[in-house]
């Protein structure tokens, strides 16, 4: 997580940009073992900490999600304080969000040996103690939380005789936990970051959480421990970090050639490519992995000549076809209302003869 990837929108919002594999830019990663800057940028994510601790209460963060798999977008309670060489305190309470995660058309195992079966519907609510004693439970919040627009997370921490957690999704009780409950005070985090073998493929470009506010309420008469709790100070935000025009098609604008990456793949072998459009006589395509699970989209591609737009509904999930293909005219906004189960979108552009792409958009509709 980079401090170029923490920007404000023109609206105020908090936004936290990753950057998947299909990433291109002048951005500098860290590398995990050496803490040192690395080029590239891909899986660089964002993250903000609040400077104090908090005790018991209410926390509540207003968010829009990312899309994409492969980025773990998290709100989340967090102290640690190693108390000797065998006693170590890990106080942690999560909600975690993440596309769904496969490898060879298979559900990924978690770490534990369990299934991990998290999408951008069913969230993963976590609570630890130590670096062994936790509780973790998925739940189904029964809508797609990657609908482009904002949500309610809320967790409350109750002490006392009889420790518990509650977690609410827009307003509503979904997941309650009275095993492995934090009894100390711990900072609070919201970012997104790139799990290292859990949490899917990170096949797009940029991507990014959009947070609208956080708020916090102390429980009256409930105390929580003390233990490392210092007053950080700020670190301040990086000025002039642009804020990405999020496209859910990688390349969209053709603002770099194909080969920089392989988002695109075109059949013509005499395709030209000048800056902002490709000119091509046969076949482009690009696949779009990311949880669609019955939400709708808007597909336009806009270009000069003739040709087809065709978009085939797949799954990652045992790599199937889900329910066929819906086909369009270039031009004109395409709409895709994609079934339950998909979760993955192959977007052809067929030219009938020659053909020039300047822009291929893909973005939220209205379901």
């Amino acid at each position: 997580m980079i401090t170029d990837n923490v920007a404000f929108d023109e609206e105020g919002n908090l936004v936290l940009i990753a950057n998947g594999d299909l990433y291109v830019g002048d951005k500098q990663g860290v590398k995990y073992t050496s803490n040192t800057l690395v080029s590239g940028g891909q899986r660089t994510g964002a993250r903000v900490r609040s400077c104090e601790t908090f005790g018991p209460g209410s926390f509540e963060v207003v968010m829009k999600i990312p899309s994409f798999s492969g980025i773990c977008t998290s709100m989340w309670l967090y102290n640690y304080f190693a108390e000797s060489e065998t006693v170590h305190h890990n106080w942690e309470i999560d909600i975690e969000i993440h596309g769904t995660a496969v490898r060879n058309g298979q559900l990924l195992g978690m770490e534990n040996g369990g299934t991990n079966i998290g999408s951008t519907s069913t969230p993963l609510f976590t609570t630890w103690v130590t670096e062994r004693n936790y509780t973790s439970e998925y739940k189904n919040v029964g809508c797609n939380l990657a609908d482009g627009k904002f949500h309610k997370y809320r967790i409350d921490w109750h002490t006392g005789d009889s420790p518990y957690i509650e977690y609410y999704i827009d307003d509503v009780l979904v997941c309650v936990q009275t095993t492995d409950v934090p009894t100390n005070e711990m900072y609070f985090n919201i970012g997104c970051w790139f799990p290292r073998n859990w949490c899917g493929q990170p096949d797009f470009e940029t991507d990014a959480a959009v947070v609208k506010s956080f708020r916090y309420t102390a429980f009256e008469g409930e105390t929580a421990g003390k233990i490392n709790c210092d007053t950080h100070q700020s670190g301040g935000f990086k000025q002039n970090v642009q804020v990405p025009q999020v496209n859910l098609v990688a390349n969209g604008g053709f603002t770099y050639e194909l080969n920089k990456n392989n988002a695109w793949k075109v059949t013509d072998d005499n395709a030209s490519y000048e800056s902002g459009s490709l000119s091509f006589n046969g076949n482009l395509s690009q696949t779009v992995t990311m949880d669609c699970l019955g939400q709708t989209y808007d597909l336009i591609v806009d270009g000069v000549g003739s040709g087809t737009v065709k978009v085939t509904y797949q799954s990652i999930v045992n790599d199937v076809e889900v329910t066929g293909e819906v086909t369009g005219a270039i031009g004109r906004t395409l709409k895709l209302k994609t079934p339950a189960n998909c979760t993955r979108l192959l977007i052809e552009i067929i030219s009938d003869g020659d053909l020039t792409v300047n822009a291929v958009r893909l973005a939220y509709g209205e379901n």
